[in-house]
Order: C-alpha cells, then structure tokens, then sequence
C-alpha cells in the first residue's frame, strides 16, 4: 500500500476550497494521470486515468463521506489500482485555508510488480500537484477586479 499524506495553504475561504475540491469535473486541473473525471447518472464518479506505459485505465468510484465544508472522501478501483483519497479543508484565517491531501494507491494485478516505480513517480508528482491544487483555488476564488468608474461626461467647448 501506498500512502501519501501531504498539505497546501491557500489564498482562499475554507468554503471556496472546499467548493473546488468537490467539483469532480475540476480533478483533471490538479491531479495528474486524472485525464477526465465526471459525476455517473448513477451518483458515483467515473475517471480517466493515464496509466503505466501511456495505457488509458477507467475506474468508477464513489464518494464515501462528505463534511462539507471540512472533508470529502473518494474511492475509486480500476482492474490494476484501488485509490482511496481524502481532502480536508482548515481555515486559517477570513480568506486563507490549508487543504490536507490523503491518499492511499493499492497496486493489483500486474501493477503489483512496478510498485516501487508507482511509489516514486506519485512521490516525485506531490510538489507539483500542490503547486498546480493551490493555483486552481486561488484562481476561481481571485475576487474579480472591480470595474474603472464611468468618467464624468464633459461638455463639449463652445
């Protein structure tokens, strides 16, 4: 078993945080080897994931606790890889929080044999996804600039 456990601070409210790491769709954003993820009719979660050697691999998965707007929990199996991911939401502040990002990647089948590689390349991959998982927040979360004011209409010289 995998486990990696690791934490972000953000320029963002605990509710906008966590707004953003419930948005399934928002997954490929932030998370690498996640190609596509989608919500199924039947209220669980469907994901493209990028697998070893370039080799597409589908999984489904489910929510399997929300607190919202402090955690949400994520299962999700696919034939070579049962994921188990938590984020949790802290405030620290009126607009700063620290998302906590825990996940625990069980290698099956044939992926048994390249666990240390998995290991290391979902290590290695960490810094980066804080990194690209802190500016996704900031980025919806930014306030919008506010709009120049109309300037004052001057008459025309006579």
């Amino acid at each position: 078993m995998i486990r990696i456990e690791e934490a972000v601070e953000v320029d963002a409210t605990a509710e906008a945080a966590f707004a953003f790491v419930s948005r399934i769709e928002d997954y490929p954003a932030w998370l690498p080897g996640v190609v596509r993820a989608e919500p199924t009719a039947d209220g669980g979660i469907r994901l493209a994931l990028a697998g070893p050697g370039g080799i597409g691999v589908d999984a489904l998965g489910r929510i399997t606790a929300s607190d919202p707007p402090r955690s949400i929990a994520i299962t999700a199996t696919s034939g070579l890889f049962r994921i188990a991911a938590t984020c949790t939401v802290e405030p620290l502040g009126e607009a700063r929080s620290r998302i906590g990002v825990r996940a625990e990647v069980e290698p099956r089948g044939l992926a048994t044999l390249a666990a240390g590689r998995i290991e290391q390349e979902l290590r290695a991959a960490v810094p980066a996804t804080l990194r690209r998982l802190r500016e996704a927040v900031e980025a919806v979360d930014a306030p919008e600039a506010p709009e120049a004011p109309d300037a004052p209409e001057v008459p025309p010289p006579a």
